[in-house]
């Protein structure tokens, strides 16, 4: 199974359309856009895990859920699978 943890994300009223339409600019035809519902920042990615390892990373994670807004720095930007695919 992949494994990430996100953040979702409450984006402004065009702010999602406008990210669609930046990114097929840049990426061109390999640009997908998810739904703006499912609009999330990934925190990490841990690819693929067995489900044993993906409950117990669940339950970690319930521990922040809920913990209130934090500060991110980004360090980079990109889609999956990749750009290559």
């Amino acid at each position: 199974m992949r494994l990430f943890a996100a953040a979702a994300l409450g984006l402004p009223r065009g702010l999602p359309e406008a990210l669609a339409r930046s990114a097929r600019a840049e990426l061109g035809a390999a640009a997908r856009p998810v739904n703006p519902d499912a609009m999330h920042l990934t925190l990490v990615f841990l690819g693929e895990v067995p489900p044993w390892r993906a409950e117990a990373a669940g339950r970690c994670l319930e521990t922040l859920s809920g913990s209130g807004p934090f500060t991110a720095v980004p360090e980079g930007a990109g889609f999956f699978p990749s750009a290559e695919k």
